[in-house]
């Protein structure tokens, strides 16, 4: 018995066509605001929606209690499916059958090219889609009962131009992500156009200064570097004071023109046994009167 419930939670429904039985909403007047105006219940206006990406049809079969819709598997993954549109359309056939419906954030994780608020391909012929369908689910991450029921606005027979398309690849993205390429491209040759001409100008600017900046100070550096270097002068050594035994410090003629003062020699000492006699006096003259 848990055997059973465990491989019962994890039944994928491949909602193929070959299936014979459908999905049925309840008879309940409250979820009637989920229906189209040709009083189309959801079931049958998503198995439109899928069928147009298959050749021989598409078919949703009830719901079994605690389980839920999943999302296609990688093989399965196509526009028709990984759109939020039918993604809202099957959820709303879960909801009208009294059971859960899987989160939006859990429902695309195998599609490679996520379509927005928007239904890639034409829609099939006399089929209108509910308003609600094209409510912006990424938003909340989930599909809202309350809001779908809430909702009014006027059903859509034609593709309802792509405002918030998010895709990872695909050929429907690639003229999106060509244009933006080419937009990066163009706006990173212009950036660099503008920064190497902000590079130049500022290297002119700076140059210009410098050169200024020389002239200003050329007739300084022209000054000092003109200024004659004065010649060494030699010095004379100091002249000799005068000595009697030196003959190199007699007076010489030119000297005599100015005079030059000599020291007196020092007075002859008296010789012993002779009285002192004074400075002048000749010698021998003893200072008695001569006769």
């Amino acid at each position: 018995m848990a055997l059973q419930i465990l491989c019962a939670g994890l039944i994928l429904l491949p909602l193929a066509a070959a299936q014979q039985q459908q999905a049925v909403c309840v008879n309940d007047p409250r979820f009637q605001p989920l229906y189209n105006k040709a009083h189309r219940d959801p079931c049958r206006i998503a198995e439109s929606l899928a069928g147009v990406c298959e050749v021989q049809g598409f078919n949703i079969p009830p719901l079994p209690q605690g389980n839920v819709y999943f999302g296609p598997s990688s093989t399965e993954a196509n526009d028709c499916r990984c759109n939020s549109v039918f993604y809202s359309m099957l959820s709303a056939c879960a909801a009208c059958q009294n059971r859960p419906w899987l989160s939006w954030t859990r429902y695309d994780t195998q599609c490679r090219n996520v379509t927005v608020t928007t239904f890639p391909r034409s829609l099939p012929p006399g089929v209108g889609v509910p308003h609600y369908a094209y409510l912006d689910v990424s938003v909340s991450g989930n599909f809202s009962l309350d809001d779908a029921l809430n909702a009014g606005g006027v059903e859509s027979t034609a593709p309802v131009p792509s405002s918030t398309s998010t895709s990872t690849s695909g050929t429907h993205s690639g003229s999106n992500k060509a244009g933006a390429i080419a937009g990066g491209v163009v706006g990173g040759v212009v950036g660099a156009a503008l920064l190497g001409g902000l590079a130049l100008w500022w290297f002119w600017y700076r140059k210009r200064r410098s050169s200024a900046s020389q002239s200003r100070l050329a007739p300084v550096l022209n000054m000092q570097s003109t200024t004659p270097t004065p010649y060494p002068i030699p010095i004379s050594p100091p002249p000799k004071l005068y000595d009697p035994h030196d003959p190199t410090t007699y007076p010489t003629a030119h000297d005599m023109q100015t005079p030059v003062p000599i020291a007196p020699s020092p007075a002859p000492m008296a010789m012993v046994g002779e009285q002192p006699r004074p400075q002048g006096t000749p010698a021998g003259y003893s200072g008695a009167p001569e006769v």
